[in-house]
């Protein structure tokens, strides 16, 4: 459901623009009536404190930095609280269309266009209040604080300083073209329009790619899910498989080495992209140098990631896996395309979530023994080609969807940021 209010969400403040084409910049040009103004011109000074802990028992919506969502770039947390709770700074009035800046790392850019329902409630000192005077649109100075320009702006300001954070002076001395009032909500309209078109339009591939994301779990239930596998026999891993050794990095170790992180191991394959740099002793190094042809499975990790499994494929070479990961070597009668698919179906499914131990809720470990006990299918070696040649098609084609996907919205994302550069160079 859309906000009774403008809201301008998508802008990109980390890849920053070259110098030469900052099309807000105070000596550029601007259309005729357009004049540069500083923030505080054209906003209220002094828009009001309020100490809600004066009154102990009286509830109170606050809103601080955790409050607001800066992809939206809504209030989406607002707390009651009762006065005497109140956070040392819960101290600022707050109006309907008010635009609140996060003066603390103000590269994230946390902005919000307070809504109706938040008049006259507080909130944290760590936002600019910025209360538009008369000559000036709310949302066309909403639209303005999500500039690229704004936050580079800002950010260069806090740029080797011990605290990333600016001052209130500093938000509101920043310069902004501003037309006459009746081009000011004719360029917030339309930037509304045509932003809504484009947040649209993410959230719709961004569905795709949720669903691309799923094809993967959905193969290998059709697989490994039904009758016809539920009759195949079983064995104990530990009958089919070799355990290998794997040792653990030490920060002291003499040797660096490149190493798998659970980040390598993902449904669709071996990702190299997730291999990092890290140290082991040498002795311990020379045997934990993974072979083509190896299964290898998330030992400890988060409850979503535990028992995550994937088959190494030869790149990059000379990587060792650590004593996170266990590494299997399938015999003769198991194929590793078969086995690895059939232990992604396992992970996929939850399986390993619901009986991985550990005392901790957000590490979970999953134990050799538990893997060598494991009874996985053994059918014949034409089905277990079968199936591994099938599972391969399928979910290379997955991956091959969610990164086209992925490209598309790739290529959505940057245009908020130049449909506000041209609103404010007067060229919308």
């Amino acid at each position: 459901m859309k906000s009774p209010h403008t809201q301008f969400s998508g802008d990109e403040p980390s890849p920053p623009l070259p110098r030469g084409g900052d099309s807000l910049s105070p000596q550029a040009a601007l259309p005729d009536g357009w004049r540069w103004v500083v923030l505080d011109e054209v906003c209220t000074r002094g828009t009001g404190t309020r100490d809600p802990r004066r009154e102990l028992e009286v509830p109170f919506r606050y809103v601080d930095i955790s409050s607001v969502d800066n992809q939206s770039k809504l209030i989406t947390q607002a707390r009651a609280l009762p006065g005497k709770e109140a956070p040392s700074r819960a101290r600022q009035v707050i109006r309907t269309n008010d635009v609140l800046v996060a003066t603390t790392r103000p590269n994230l850019n946390a902005v919000a266009l307070v809504p109706p329902d938040l008049d006259n409630e507080i909130c944290s000192t760590g936002f600019c209040v910025l209360r538009p005077k008369p000559e000036i649109e709310p949302d066309y100075l909403f639209a303005f604080v999500q500039t690229t320009a704004f936050v580079r702006t800002l950010s260069d300001l806090v740029k080797g300083a011990l605290y990333p954070a600016v001052t209130d002076g500093q938000v509101r001395a920043q310069k902004l073209p501003l037309p006459p009032l009746s081009e000011q909500r004719r360029i917030a309209a339309l930037l509304h329009d045509q932003l809504v078109a484009v947040a649209e339009a993410r959230a719709a591939v961004q569905a795709q790619i949720n669903a691309a994301q799923a094809l993967p779990a959905a193969h290998l239930r059709s697989v490994f899910s039904n009758s016809v596998a539920s009759d195949w026999p079983r064995q104990p891993l530990a009958e089919v498989c070799e355990l290998l050794p794997s040792k653990s990095v030490a920060l002291a170790g003499d040797t660096e080495v490149r190493a798998i992180t659970s980040a390598c191991l993902t449904e669709t394959g071996f990702d190299p992209a997730g291999v990092k740099t890290a140290r082991m002793w040498k002795a311990d190094a020379q045997e934990s140098v993974v072979q083509p042809g190896e299964i290898l499975i998330a030992r400890s990790n988060t409850p979503d990631l535990v028992g995550r499994v994937s088959i190494y494929t030869g790149g990059p070479r000379g990587v060792v896996a650590s004593d996170l990961t266990i590494r299997l070597w399938p015999g003769a009668e198991i194929r590793s395309e078969f086995l690895v698919g059939y232990l992604s179906f396992l992970y996929t499914s939850g399986y390993w979530r619901e009986r991985a131990g550990g005392a901790s809720g957000t590490m979970k470990k999953i134990t050799r023994s538990q893997i060598e006990a494991e009874r996985i299918p053994v059918p014949s070696a034409s089905i277990q080609e079968t199936v591994a040649g099938r599972l391969k098609t399928e979910l290379a084609t997955a991956l091959v969807i969610e990164r086209l996907l992925e490209e598309r919205l790739a290529a959505l994302t940057p245009l908020p940021a130049a449909l506000l550069r041209e609103a404010f160079a007067g060229r919308l």
